[in-house]
């Protein structure tokens, strides 16, 4: 779906996957709320990129908030070399993974401090508000770089490699540019059972592909990247 600039203009595009492993290892009580401590090891199809990290989450009875990450996982990957750059409501990119990584965490790019080997955000954003009700809204993050809410927009039953769930759906929102409007060009879904995430859809419209020799662009292309559960490991409550 490439669309260029000019006559004669070529780009080319490729489909990449990934492997991740998440695992819960470690909970306590810091602050009076219940914190997880979860471990990812996550492998590209390079079959030579290996980067382990660790969230932290605060839970309390009306939210769950991401506290803080450690170590190397995906989202602070080194920028590699590429051929073809990408520039998304006025951030550019070394890479279409890159871009792609940048909205799934949502972490870079935020005003953050350091406490010993863990990056702490100074006002941890909502990660989920409960109960769920279809219809509700809130903010993930309410300014700094940019909003970025989410709303449940709906309910529905999903198939997976690990079965079927019946899932809340819930959309994220950014406002890149503060002027109290979502942006329409980025759509991202996650789709959440009493399992977790299952499902997650990142779809992209409009972006500018660069280059060295062009760093104005050279056309537009879009983009969907899609996250799907292939099994779970887990006793129920």
């Amino acid at each position: 779906n490439f669309r260029p600039y000019s006559q004669g203009t070529t780009y080319e595009s490729r489909t990449w996957h990934y492997t991740s492993h998440v695992e819960m290892v470690g909970k306590d009580v810091f602050q009076g709320r219940q914190r997880w401590k979860l471990r990812s090891t996550e492998s590209f199809d390079t079959g030579s990129d290996i980067y382990k990290g660790y969230n932290y989450y605060l839970e309390s009875k009306d939210s769950l908030l991401l506290y803080g990450y450690s170590g190397a996982s995906a989202s602070i990957l080194p920028k590699t070399s590429s051929y073809y750059g990408y520039s998304c409501n006025g951030m550019k990119f070394f890479s279409l993974r890159d871009l792609i990584i940048f909205f799934h965490e949502g972490i870079e790019y935020t005003s953050l401090r350091s406490m010993d080997s863990i990056t702490v955000e100074n006002i941890p954003p909502a990660v989920f508000i409960f109960p769920f009700r279809v219809g509700s809204t809130w903010l993930f993050r309410p300014e700094h770089p940019f909003r970025i809410g989410k709303k449940i927009i709906g309910a529905e039953s999903i198939a997976t490699p690990a079965g079927w769930f019946l899932c809340y759906k819930i959309q994220w929102f950014w406002d890149f540019n503060h002027d109290g409007e979502w942006d329409d060009n980025l759509r991202r879904f996650d789709y959440i059972s009493s399992r977790g995430l299952l499902k997650r859809t990142l779809i992209g419209k409009d972006l500018t592909v660069t280059t060295a020799g062009s760093p104005e662009g050279i056309g537009k292309v879009d983009f969907i990247n899609e996250s799907i559960v292939t099994s779970i490991h887990a006793q129920d409550n």
